[in-house]
This record gives C-alpha cells, structure tokens and sequence, in this order.
C-alpha cells in the first residue's frame, strides 16, 4: 500500500507515487505498467512521469505485453486487450472466449507473443490474440490452485501452485510437453507459494517468493532431473 519500491542491487528507493493501494506491477517497452484499485497507469522510468491508461477495468490483477503492440489486463473479471498504447486514447477491447466469472490473478508473458495465465487449476495460452485452455497441462493441475506462471523467454512455463510446482517446456505455439509436477515427496519443500511475479536472472535461474522464503531453480535442470532447488531465507522486511 502507499507506494512501489525498486530494488537495484542492495539498495531500495520508492517511486513517489501517490498514496494508493497497487495491485501489481508489469512491463510494457520501456514504461512500468501498474495497477491500482480502479485503473491502469504508464510510469516512464526515465522520466518519473504518470499517466492513466484506463479507468475502464474494475479492479485489474494483472498485465502480461504481447510483444505485438497490445497490453492485456485481467479485471474483476475478464480479460481485456489495451491498444494505442502511447498513441493517444487508448482503446480497451475485453477478449472473447475468456470465462468471466472467475478472476485471472496471475499472468505471465516472454515478450514475444507468448502469454499464459491461470484460473483456479486451469492454465490458459492467449497466442496470436486467440484464447485457448491448455489441455495438455489439466490432468497434472487438476485439484492444484496455482499461484502464479511464468514464461521463460528460454521456452519453459513454471505454475506454482500452493502445493507444488510444474515445469514444462513450451514451443512457438503456447503448446506445453515435457510436463513434470514437483510436490513434497519430490524436493518442492516451499510451504505456499505466493501471489506474486516470478523473476527470471540472465542465467536462466527462475525465482519464486513464498509464504516464509524464496526459492530458485533453474527449469533445464529440473527436467533433467540432476539439480536440485535452492531455498535462501526471505529478506526482511518481507512482504
């Protein structure tokens, strides 16, 4: 609440943004793309400028940028396409062929097309503006909430769910194979995964932040079955 924090090495700094609850935090092009309870805002980290995309979505979750000139923004609910983005006023479309009673809380793009977000135990790819639920990861989430996805520009998804994890490889297509689950009986020992973006190092290294610590890995590795995951104690204070 109140503020967004950037951390650069071991130093943190806050924005300067005005009191407000924010939701999230995500990238479009040079320009931090942030949530709050009842819009969209563009924030040039160049210039510490703010400018209000929408007030259009009732309560956005998250963002995730195609890499094709469109933002897509979750709402409560529904799934929403921002185009002009930068261009003047931007232009809010809600997607079709997306559930609209549940809310997409987690979201997670490479930048290049590829988008994958999560409802409940379902994972959906949105490719080449077309929405579909990726059947090939049901049978191995099934009865699994997943808390958050990311999408690896190296060609991996990672679903946390709050009690396990699944890696994947995923092909130009948003198709998923290779599925691996990773619980308590296999080496994932993170008691309930956050709510929150995954981070991925220039190394490949994918970081995800728990309930009581962070955990890193690197998902080559674990579908090699030959590394196993690091747990570091949480930096404090921890959100």
């Amino acid at each position: 609440n109140g503020d967004i924090a950037a951390v650069e090495g071991d130093s943190v700094s806050w924005l300067g943004l005005p009191y407000d609850k924010y939701q999230f935090v995500s990238h479009y092009k040079d320009r931090l793309i942030i949530g709050t309870r009842g819009s969209v805002l563009s924030y040039d980290t160049a210039t510490g400028k703010t400018d209000t995309l929408t007030q259009d979505i009732v309560r956005p979750w998250c963002a995730a940028d195609d890499g094709q000139g469109h933002l897509w923004v979750s709402g409560n609910p529904g799934l929403y396409r921002l185009s002009d983005i930068g261009g003047g006023k931007v232009s809010v479309e809600q997607a079709k062929s997306t559930p609209t009673t549940l809310v997409i809380t987690t979201m997670s793009t490479d930048g290049h097309g590829r988008i994958c977000f999560a409802l409940g135990d379902s994972l959906f790819a949105l490719h080449n503006n077309q929405v579909r639920v990726m059947t090939e990861a049901l049978p191995t989430l099934k009865g699994h909430e997943i808390r958050s996805v990311h999408v690896s520009p190296q060609g991996f998804l990672v679903a946390a769910a709050i009690d396990g994890l699944m890696v994947a490889r995923i092909d130009d297509s948003c198709q998923a194979s290779d599925i691996h689950w990773f619980d308590a009986q296999s080496g994932f020992t993170m008691i309930e995964p956050l709510t929150a973006t995954m981070a991925e190092d220039g190394d490949g290294t994918v970081w995800i932040a728990g309930l009581e610590d962070m955990m890193s890995f690197r998902p080559d590795m674990l579908l090699h079955d030959n590394q196993e995951t690091t747990i570091v104690e949480a930096p404090r204070p921890w959100w």
